[in-house]
């Protein structure tokens, strides 16, 4: 078990980035099977001597934020189509349990006169969810498809043929009958 990385010092850094520092050490350049404790250095199998950490371990979390970073300098507006798109396949599966189904009162956000039915797929940054806008008799007049990412956010209409327009449909029933919404 390693108690001190080769290059570590007394500091006086803050707690929360020294913590960070050892987060990273220990998944990218200090894992276990690049670190030698009795050598005191980094030793790189010969395959990989000029590759950078993540090469070492494909699924490090080096790697996955690096993807995630390319993937964020997409807006949403460029995204938004291609998540329907994955979303629809995860709505094809009977197993498939999204985070919360809820209705969202008029005015609950800035700008948002009307209501409506929210199934909330994922939360935090990126979060993506279905809004159903419905009339007095509970029926779907307008059905969007949202993906939100911290201060930017895009949506594309649902066609009323589409599976998910159903789905909505029979949950909304299901959980407000008669509520007019």
């Amino acid at each position: 078990m390693l108690t001190k990385m080769p290059c570590e010092k007394e500091s006086s850094l803050p707690l929360d980035y020294l913590i960070r520092w050892d987060y990273i050490g220990k998944w990218v350049a200090w894992s276990p099977e690049v670190y030698h404790e009795s050598s005191q250095e980094l030793s790189r199998p010969a395959s990989h001597k000029n590759a950078g950490p993540s090469a070492r371990r494909p699924d490090s979390p080096t790697l996955e934020r690096n993807k995630m970073a390319l993937q964020k300098q997409l807006s949403c507006r460029e995204l938004v189509s291609f998540q329907w798109k994955r979303r629809q396949e995860d709505l094809k599966d009977p197993e498939y349990e999204a985070l919360s189904f809820d209705y969202v009162a008029p005015h609950t956000f800035n700008d948002q006169p009307e209501g409506y039915w929210r199934w909330q797929f994922s939360w935090g940054g990126p979060s993506d969810e279905l809004r159903a806008y419905v009339n007095e008799n509970d029926e779907i007049h307008r059905l969007e498809y949202w993906y939100l990412d911290w201060g930017d956010g895009a949506h594309v209409l649902v066609h009323q043929d589409a599976e998910a327009w159903a789905q909505m449909q029979q949950l909304i029933m299901c959980t407000a009958p008669g509520q007019t919404a």
